[in-house]
């Protein structure tokens, strides 16, 4: 059998080498290594712990552990450097948590603790009787925290309280001796607490000058990988990154060791960095994309406004997600080159085009709503021709899926939650629903089923129109608008409160109150001219006390969209209008119906006496009488018993 041969390391001539050269490597060493070399070999540890070593000690104390003070009387500098950096208990040299006792000169671990250190109760139990019970004062003590205890304890030693209380014995007969002994060795426990000190101060230090030290190197380390990744094509990726939170690369691990970056670590850490940086490309390319777009959509949505402004108020206009939805337009927004489209020249094209795009969307929109309407009855007008006017009709009302009040038109296709961002499209990823979220909108009535056609408004809007001596066949909302009559609810006419009133769109909404709640329509009586003339300064007065935060209302002079105790505020403030008229606003095109609160006005004084129990008298039977209404009743706010004209 073939003899083993034993391989030695790489520096086993170590040790045959010249002092000289041993002492001046040596001396560049950590205490702790020097402590660990002493530990490897018998010849190594003969070399470092002769006499002729302490100069390599003191040299190593010096530049390494420049916060350590010198070493205590009693200790050399080997031992010195066991007790300030060994990881091993002094007693049973286990490896662990365990405390430096530097009063003591010795490292403890929680286990060994009890047996050798007390707190004074137990000191004194100990050493009953003793002399040195009664000069706790001549005893050096450390504070302790064990690991089942909340607090710090002060601790002494059993075997100094045994040594002091030996001394004390042996000159407790000779006073002078005594007392000499116990000055002497106050001064010592003096000069070992301030020294204990010291060293404790000297822990917190150095604790902050090695991590110092260590993010000195982690940060030089970080630096070359930077650098080196930069030279590869990743320099605006770190950059990026770094910018977004510097910690994101620094605290990958094979970037924040505290070592020297060596070739080996380089070669084995570049995979895992190639794949974040590529990771942080990919999603630098996503965010460039998504900032463009939203340049690019704001752009389109400016040159909108603007073609906006050339139309009158109250017409609706076609929303920048239609317009982004054609496919051409759809193709200029998400263009791939990041230097086209960047600027309004680049849409120049569509701006010329936008008038032509908005009659396009308006003429499908159109045939879109009627084809939601009844069939139309025959007449003399073409087909088209009709069904296009019957949009604009008094009697026409629409209702959106998320609203109940009825919609006329050209509200309707400037209605908002027609055009609302649905969860749905909140929810996709896709280009479409890229550009929709970012334009905070959708296509007018996208998929369909958001809108349909008002019966029950049309219902209520027919004597409504008839109270006002209108045709309702060929009545339009314009029309309405520009007669201004107001009407009156005979069933809601109170003898205190006085009768309520409404102009022709209220009007509706309150027959179909009536209609829905009491199953009986209302009937209706046109005020004349002091009456009408009376409601509307009533009106007009409870706008300028009414604090309704919708924004119905629009500035003629900038066409920007806000409440009315807001308008008030910002023409005389924005455009230094002191007495606001009608002519300084007006409604919204989506606008909700108004007056948005109810208008009392009170009976006419001179009326006549009506007889008891009649019966409210058709709508028909008081179309155009302007004489006043009287109304009986037996203490009950509710209940007409009759009205006579």
């Amino acid at each position: 059998m073939a003899s083993t041969v034993r391989r030695r390391g790489k520096l086993r001539m170590l040790p045959e080498m010249p002092l000289d050269i041993l002492f001046e490597i040596f001396s560049r060493l950590a205490p702790l290594d020097l402590v660990h070399l002493s530990r490897t070999a018998s010849a190594l540890r003969n070399t470092l712990l002769s006499r002729s070593a302490v100069t390599v000690w003191k040299a190593s104390f010096a530049s390494r552990e420049p916060e350590l003070p010198p070493k205590p009387n009693g200790l050399n500098e080997p031992q010195w450097a066991n007790l300030a950096f060994s990881e091993h208990c002094h007693f049973c040299l286990s490896v662990g948590e365990h405390f430096i006792l530097w009063a003591f000169h010795v490292r403890c671990c929680a286990k060994c603790t009890p047996e050798h250190f007390g707190k004074a109760a137990e000191i004194s139990r100990k050493m009953a009787g003793k002399l040195v019970c009664s000069h706790q004062d001549l005893l050096c003590s450390a504070n302790l925290k064990l690991p089942k205890q909340k607090y710090y304890q002060q601790v002494y030693s059993y075997a100094e309280a045994k040594a002091v209380n030996l001394q004390l014995a042996q000159r407790k007969n000779d006073k002078p001796c005594f007392d000499e002994y116990i000055q002497e060795r106050k001064k010592t426990v003096a000069d070992i607490t301030q020294f204990a000190r010291q060293c404790e101060d000297s822990v917190t230090w150095r604790i902050m000058r090695l991590l110092c030290e260590a993010t000195t190197v982690q940060q030089k380390r970080a630096q070359k990988i930077f650098a080196r990744l930069a030279d590869l094509g990743y320099g605006e990726e770190v950059r990026r990154l770094n910018e977004i939170d510097p910690r994101i690369l620094s605290a990958h691990p094979p970037i924040k060791q505290a070592k020297e970056l060596t070739e080996r670590s380089w070669a084995a850490m570049l995979p895992g960095l190639v794949e974040i940086m590529e990771d942080a490309r990919e999603k630098m390319l996503q965010k460039q994309r998504k900032s463009l777009l939203k340049k690019r959509l704001k752009l389109v949505t400016s040159i909108i406004e603007k073609f906006a402004d050339t139309l009158l108020p109250t017409e609706a206009v076609l929303g920048p997600a239609d317009v982004c939805s054609l496919p051409h337009v759809k193709a200029m927004v998400e263009e791939a080159s990041l230097d086209a489209y960047i600027n309004e020249e680049g849409f120049a094209d569509l701006a010329s085009q936008i008038p032509r795009l908005h009659d396009d969307w308006l003429l499908m929109k159109n045939r879109e709503l009627v084809a939601l309407m009844p069939r139309a009855s025959t007449n003399n007008r073409t087909p088209e021709a009709d069904e296009f006017y019957r949009l604009k009709l008094a009697t026409t009302f629409f209702q959106c899926c998320d609203c109940i009040e009825p919609i006329s038109y050209p509200r309707v296709l400037a209605h908002h939650c027609l055009a609302m961002l649905r969860v749905g499209n909140r929810n996709r990823e896709d280009d479409v629903a890229l550009i929709y979220k970012n334009l905070d909108s959708q296509p007018w009535n996208l998929g369909g089923g958001k809108v349909s056609y008002f019966n029950a408004a049309e219902t209520s809007a027919g004597p409504v129109i008839e109270a006002c001596g209108m045709n309702v066949e060929i009545t339009t909302a314009d029309d309405m608008d520009q007669l201004g009559s107001w009407l009156e609810c005979l069933r809601c006419s109170h003898p205190v409160k006085g009768r309520s009133v409404f102009t022709w769109k209220p009007a509706i909404l309150h027959d179909m109150n009536h209609r829905v709640s009491e199953s009986c329509s209302a009937v209706w009586l046109r005020l004349n001219a002091d009456d009408a003339q009376a409601a509307q300064s009533q009106a007009d007065a409870t706008y300028l006390t009414h604090r309704s935060d919708s924004q119905d209302f629009l500035c003629i002079r900038c066409r920007e969209r806000m409440s009315f105790p807001s308008l008030r505020y910002h023409l005389q403030s924005r455009h230094d209008v002191q007495c606001v008229t009608k002519k300084d606003y007006c409604l919204q095109v989506d606008a909700m119906i108004q007056p948005r609160f109810p208008v009392v006005i009170p009976h006419t004084p001179a009326r006549e006496v009506p007889a008891a129990n009649t019966a409210v008298p058709p709508a028909a039977e008081l179309q155009g009488r302007d004489r006043e209404v009287i109304v009986i009743s037996d203490d009950s706010d509710d209940d007409i018993e009759s009205i006579y004209l």
